[in-house]
């Protein structure tokens, strides 16, 4: 649409693609971590909430892809949802609940779900775990079926 109206391809000239955040190399997670913590300073909240610290920062990746606007997204939920709740900061409950909203799924049914009525390419809310790395993800996916399921598609379609 953009293309094709001379007027609005003017107004729209500068266009930024970012891509999406990679967490596999040490540079990357540290590229990742400085983001969320300067994103973290920028939230309205009185404490913090250690969004940079490597377990929170994985669980935000995996949740989001490691792309920014849905990384925006889930913080920005959840800060609403702390501010609403009283909380001054964000833990993993109102994050588990974020991303539930952001989802549109509710929480009562990924709780009381039975391990195989998983749909295909549903990805497991990473804050509802006392514990989240990279073997339980492995596990999640043998349990969930194929690798074909955790595509960059499915991922994007999770939201």
């Amino acid at each position: 649409m953009i293309e094709d109206n001379p007027q609005l391809k003017r107004r729209f000239s500068s266009r930024f693609r970012f891509e999406p955040f990679r967490f596999e190399t040490e540079e990357q997670k540290v590229n990742f971590r400085k983001f969320l913590y300067l994103l973290e300073g920028q939230l309205p909240l009185r404490e913090r909430s250690h969004l940079s610290s490597l377990d929170l920062s994985y669980r935000i990746h995996y949740a989001t892809g490691g792309y920014m606007a849905y990384v925006m997204k889930l913080i920005r939920r959840a800060t609403h949802l702390a501010l609403d709740g009283g909380s001054e900061r964000l833990d993993l409950d109102i994050l588990e609940a974020a991303l539930h909203v952001i989802r549109g799924d509710s929480p009562m049914e990924e709780h009381t779900r039975k391990k195989d009525d998983h749909e295909p390419g549903h990805k497991e809310n990473p804050f509802r775990y006392a514990v989240f790395d990279q073997d339980g993800v492995r596990r999640l996916r043998k349990n969930h079926g194929d690798e074909k399921r955790w595509t960059r598609e499915r991922r994007l379609n999770s939201f």
